[in-house]
């Protein structure tokens, strides 16, 4: 036992001779972890939010407000001079300013659809201004055509010596609408054409990801940091020598994969305290990494020579694959992705249903352990 921890412990100093691979593997996940929270961050248009001021406060103002305000969009109710404010100091989207006399004709006037006018002030934000204003558009558009169906039962009426005010055909086809919508007829409005000058690619930045690579290097240039061959021929020739070296190498690179996952996510949580991470985030990394390390170990076992090159290049394949560079749709996920150790990690975290459980992950990675120290064991004494 005292020869395991001595060896363990200068396989830890064989780790801490190389801090500029260290600090790659540190530093560098939580710069990027950094640039993706602020991305995420600056495009976050789920949280989206327009003010109105009503300065009507009539009942046609009141039909607007009750059609524009909804789940899809944070709305809330200000005056025109606080929605200013709010506007300078980018609290708001949008404000949408509903004048006095809306709704109102004015003299000389045959339509109302002047009378149904607002005033619109985007924010700095200019794609979540758009979304603003497009929903405050598509609320005036159901106004408008409310008040053109009302005038044309009104002149209807005027046709067959029936006199109706607006109001109270107004209330008539709202009272109509309710029914036909209770009966299940509803009216459906598809847009086509619609200009490709006005779409939008998005590009997700996938957080999670950056943890699952750079732990994924970390498995692989850790292995060749605390692996000699000569040492291992040396150890081989003595009685449990091998079985001792082997052991130290596993619980060395365990430790210290534990050290640098604990790290990064310290870190990343003191400088983006806002971040979060699913529950089962350290047992699912720490699962992956135990998995990185078991299958390093047993295709180490085959060939001899250099093998960095053919296992980074092994390595980055499975990283694409697994969608630690790029979000993968969701079927390459459940038929490709999950079969990868960094696919399973990501497919876990983000909630998919896996083929793998996790606890049938640690039962592969002591097979390929036990795989690999007969294989190694068997070549160490062949040399």
């Amino acid at each position: 036992m005292k020869n395991l921890l001595t060896m363990i412990r200068l396989k830890l100093r064989l780790l801490i001779a190389h801090p500029g691979v260290l600090l790659f593997c540190l530093v560098t996940p939580v710069l990027l972890s950094l640039l993706a929270g602020s991305t995420i961050k600056t495009n976050d248009f789920s949280r989206v939010k327009g003010a109105y001021a009503d300065c009507a406060n009539n009942e046609a103002s009141a039909q607007l407000i009750d059609v524009m305000v909804s789940e899809i969009l944070d709305w809330v109710e200000v005056d025109e001079r606080e929605g200013r404010r709010m506007m300078m100091r980018d609290e708001i989207d949008g404000l949408v300013i509903i004048p006095e006399e809306y709704g109102e004709m004015k003299e000389g006037e045959t339509s109302r659809e002047n009378a149904l006018t607002c005033d619109f002030i985007p924010g700095s934000r200019s794609f979540a201004a758009d979304m603003v204003r497009e929903h405050f558009m598509l609320a005036s558009l159901v106004i408008s055509i409310k008040d053109a169906l009302v005038e044309d039962l009104i002149s209807q009426e005027a046709a067959i010596h029936s006199q109706t005010d607006y109001q109270t055909m107004m209330r008539r086809l709202e009272k109509s609408t309710i029914e036909e919508r209770k009966a299940g007829r509803d009216v459906r409005v598809e847009m086509h054409d619609y200009p490709k000058e006005q779409s939008m690619r998005l590009v997700q930045v996938p957080d999670l990801a950056i943890d699952v690579m750079f732990l994924s290097i970390f498995a692989l240039l850790g292995r060749m940091m605390t692996t000699s061959r000569a040492t291992t021929v040396r150890m081989a020739a003595l009685p449990g020598g091998f079985r001792r070296d082997y052991i130290a190498s596993i619980i060395t690179l365990f430790i210290a994969g534990l050290i640098e996952l604990f790290l990064l996510a310290g870190i990343t949580g003191l400088l983006m305290s806002e971040a979060k991470r699913p529950p089962d985030y350290f047992l699912v990394m720490i699962a992956m990494y135990v998995l990185l390390l078991a299958l390093g170990q047993f295709f180490a076992s085959f060939g001899r020579g250099d093998r960095f090159v053919p296992a980074s290049l092994l390595l980055f394949c499975s990283m694409m694959a697994g969608g630690s560079f790029i979000r993968l749709p969701s079927f390459w996920i459940r038929y490709v992705g999950q079969y990868t150790p960094q696919g399973w990690a990501l497919a876990q975290l983000e909630g998919f249903n896996t083929l793998f459980s996790l606890p049938l992950i640690l039962i592969f990675s002591a097979v390929f352990f036990v795989l690999a120290f007969f294989i190694q064991r068997r070549r160490a004494r062949e040399i």
